[in-house]
């Protein structure tokens, strides 16, 4: 049924090399998903845990999902983490988060720890929308009791310190 459930991801990281705007499909305005275990999530991610990761993007283009967890969430995240992360994105308009890039769907009891044991700073910078949990929250979508501690830089949006919400957020910090 496609859904990913009691995983453990700990010391891992992606680098990516520069990428131009019609890399992959060849129009200029493609969208990829780049995270540490879900490009495209459309069923549901549940209990998995992301530890010490680290991500890094060196990108003339833009219009990418970039997290830890999920890059895209159109199905449900649920019960899981981040902790101890650092992502690095080049060019602008993307969508990056800790936990999600960009939620069209639900987020559910998740949490980012952005230094974890590693205590670094500057945990995610990026250019676009750039959130601790989530990059960007569709209109329709729901983030439900989750929590982030740390701080993110946009080189693009300066009051992005959270998430970028435009659905619902309940029981959410």
């Amino acid at each position: 049924d496609g859904t990913i459930t009691d995983c453990e991801i700990i010391n891992s990281s992606v680098t990516l090399p520069s990428k131009s705007e019609t890399d992959g499909a060849g129009t200029g305005d493609a969208y990829y998903g780049i995270a540490g275990a879900v490009a495209d999530n459309r069923a549901a991610v549940r209990n998995v845990k992301v530890k010490n990761f680290t991500l890094s993007l060196s990108s003339t283009s833009s219009n990418d999902y970039i997290a830890c967890l999920v890059g895209q969430n159109r199905g449900t995240v649920e019960k899981s983490s981040v902790s101890g992360l650092k992502i690095t994105v080049g060019g602008i308009n993307h969508y990056v988060g800790g936990l999600v890039g960009y939620n069209a769907a639900t987020v559910t009891g998740c949490a980012v720890d952005m230094a974890g044991d590693n205590n670094t700073t500057n945990n995610i910078y990026g250019g676009g929308y750039v959130g601790g949990l989530v990059g960007y929250n569709e209109s329709a979508a729901e983030i439900k009791n989750s929590s982030v501690t740390g701080s993110v830089t946009s080189a693009q949006f300066a009051s992005s310190n959270r998430y970028n919400m435009y659905g619902t957020a309940e029981n959410s910090n």
